[in-house]
């Protein structure tokens, strides 16, 4: 969370949705482990600056690699078109 917090609230990237300006977290704070009933404030932030599509899964499939090795992506993408391709069946 931190290394998101850093790289993407803190630069500006996340907006606040009723005036489109940056919103920074509470306290323009980036460490909250250890925070216990503190993280609440992060939650709520997150909330607000998430956007959240209306998604259907049976129309719309989310995958990600194991990891970020070549051969990894591969063996994902070649997994969705046998998918697409009815390999395991229709």
């Amino acid at each position: 969370m931190e290394e998101f917090l850093k790289r993407e609230a803190m630069t500006g990237k996340l907006l606040d949705p009723k005036t489109n300006q940056p919103m920074m977290p509470p306290g323009n704070r980036v460490e909250w482990d250890g925070a216990g009933g503190q993280r609440q404030e992060l939650f709520e932030y997150l909330r607000t600056v998430g956007h959240v599509r209306n998604w259907n899964p049976k129309e719309c499939m989310v995958a990600f690699p194991a990891t970020s090795n070549p051969e990894d992506i591969e063996v994902l993408q070649n997994t969705m078109d046998d998918i697409k391709n009815e390999k395991y069946g229709p």
